[in-house]
C-alpha cells in the first residue's frame, strides 16, 4: 500500500497562479479564489516547532484565524487591529480574498462555500463563524501596489458599494471640485492636449494622459492629477478651480459608517 492509494489532490481545490488581493472586486475571478483557498486546522500547520517556537510570534492556523477576525469585527470596544505576517508566496493574498468574501455578505452562496471550508477543516470553528457573522462594507487593498491611500481607498469603496448595488452618490458632497474637474477636462482636452501631457508628466498618468484615465483618476479624487488638471484650467480661465479641502481616508470611511451604518444601517461594519 502506497501513500498515492490512499490520498489524493482535490483537484477541484486547485487554482493556478498567484493571486491579487485586490481580485475580491473582480466578478470573474472571486468565486473561484475564494472557494479554492483550503483552510487548514489548530492541529495542523505545516511547520515544525523549531521553525517558530524562538519567535516571539504566536502561530495560527488559518481556520482560528478566520473565527478571529469574525469575532473582533463583531466586537464593540476592543482594538480590532489585527495583522499577519508570513512569507512570499505563502498565500496571503489568496487567503485575504476568501476572507473578505466571507466577512462580506454580498454574495451569501459565496460565503456559504468558505464557511463549508472552513468547517471542513474544524466544524467547531465553523460553528463559531456561523454565529458571529454579519454583512460588512469590505474594503481591500493591495499593498503592492504603489498608489496614494486616500484615492485607493476611495476606488475600493465605490467597488464594494457596487458590490452591494449601491452607488457611489454617496461621495458627491466630498468630490465637488473633482466632478468640476472632470467636466472641464472632458471639454477641453482636445483643444490642450499637449497641456494637459506637460502638467501630468510628473503623476501616476504620464504615459497614459487619455480622457479616460484623467477622469477615472479624478473620479477617485487623485490629488496630484487635480492639481495637473487646475494648472489647465487657470491657464484656460484665469483663476483656479476652488478646492474646499482634500478628501483624506478618515473622511471616506467616516461617511460610510455614517451613512450605512448609523442611519440606513445596512452593514454592520466597514
Amino acid at each position: 500500500m502506497k501513500i498515492q492509494d490512499i490520498l489524493k489532490f482535490n483537484k477541484d481545490k486547485y487554482f493556478g497562479g498567484a493571486v491579487q488581493a485586490n481580485w475580491f472586486y473582480d466578478t470573474d475571478k472571486v468565486t473561484a479564489i475564494a472557494d479554492s483557498y483550503v483552510f487548514h486546522e489548530p492541529k495542523y500547520h505545516g511547520v515544525s516547532g523549531q521553525e517558530w517556537q524562538n519567535t516571539s510570534y504566536k502561530l495560527n492556523d488559518t481556520a482560528t484565524y478566520a473565527m478571529k477576525l469574525v469575532k473582533r469585527a463583531s466586537e464593540t470596544e476592543s482594538n480590532r487591529f489585527c495583522m499577519t505576517i508570513a512569507g512570499y508566496g505563502t498565500g496571503k493574498s489568496h487567503l485575504s480574498v476568501a476572507l473578505a468574501s466571507l466577512l462580506s455578505g454580498h454574495d451569501e452562496e459565496l460565503r456559504q462555500v468558505v464557511l463549508n471550508n472552513i468547517s471542513a477543516a474544524d466544524r467547531f470553528i465553523g460553528e463559531e463563524i456561523r454565529y458571529d457573522l454579519h454583512k460588512n462594507l469590505v474594503i481591500v487593498l493591495n499593498g503592492m501596489r504603489h498608489f496614494n491611500l486616500n484615492s485607493e481607498v476611495l476606488a475600493a469603496a465605490k467597488k464594494a458599494l457596487a458590490q452591494h448595488g449601491l452607488s457611489a452618490d454617496v461621495f458627491d458632497e466630498l468630490t465637488t471640485q473633482y466632478k468640476q474637474a472632470v467636466s472641464f477636462c472632458i471639454n477641453t482636452f482636445e483643444t490642450h492636449k499637449e497641456r494637459y501631457e506637460h502638467y501630468l508628466a510628473d503623476t501616476s498618468l504620464s504615459s497614459s494622459v487619455t480622457p479616460e484615465a484623467i477622469t477615472e483618476a479624478l473620479g477617485n479624487a487623485d490629488k496630484a492629477v487635480f492639481n495637473a488638471v487646475n494648472e489647465v484650467y487657470r491657464e484656460f480661465m484665469g483663476t483656479y478651480i476652488h478646492a474646499e479641502s482634500d478628501v483624506s481616508a478618515a473622511d471616506i470611511l467616516t461617511l460610510l459608517v455614517k451613512k450605512y451604518c448609523i442611519e440606513k444601517q445596512i452593514f454592520d461594519r466597514i
